[in-house]
């Protein structure tokens, strides 16, 4: 992987958090990037972020139909 620093990144640790409530999540997607990082500031741990596409695909095929 790439970073915007030193060239490379490593992922150090996987998290995985179950929630008890749903929450509000978005979906969209960057240009040319399927999967990249992101992080609300430069010096704080970025999020490997994988655009998901699944309601962009029955948004669609409901156009479709």
């Amino acid at each position: 992987m790439l970073s915007l620093t030193s060239g490379t990144a490593v992922v150090t640790e996987v998290l995985v958090e179950l929630l008890a409530e749903p929450v509000k999540v978005y979906n969209f997607q960057v240009k040319d990037y399927h999967t990249y990082f992101a992080a609300p500031e430069a010096d704080e741990p970025f999020v490997w972020v994988h655009n998901a596409e699944y309601a962009t695909r029955r948004f669609r095929l409901a156009q479709l139909l």
